[in-house]
């Protein structure tokens, strides 16, 4: 098997079609991003869900984005840029120079 290129799908089957995109370009996809978002992390504290959609389209902060996985333009995953989600590591924080 070494240097062989093996296929992902049989020659056959039909491929997937995959792109990214913002939510700032496709703001109809943000409740489908926020109950993902509540579904996997969602605790006592959280925001209602009608503030984190509010929250995500009305980007605060600039230099974050989400994004969504599209297979045939539908949405199957997220992933987000964020500066700074996880406080209990200030070493990950974006280094600013004064």
């Amino acid at each position: 098997m070494s240097g062989e290129l093996v296929p992902l799908a049989d020659k056959g089957a039909p491929l997937m079609t995959l792109s990214f995109v913002a939510t700032s370009a496709w703001p109809d996809l943000v409740p489908q991003v926020v109950d993902w978002l509540r579904e996997e992390f969602w605790h006592a504290s959280s925001p209602s869900r009608e503030q984190q959609i509010a929250t995500m389209l009305a980007q605060p902060d600039q230099s974050e984005e989400t994004f969504v996985l599209l297979d045939d333009n539908v949405p199957i995953g997220t992933a987000s840029l964020v500066n700074n989600d996880l406080p209990s590591r200030p070493d990950l924080r974006k280094h600013r120079t004064m």
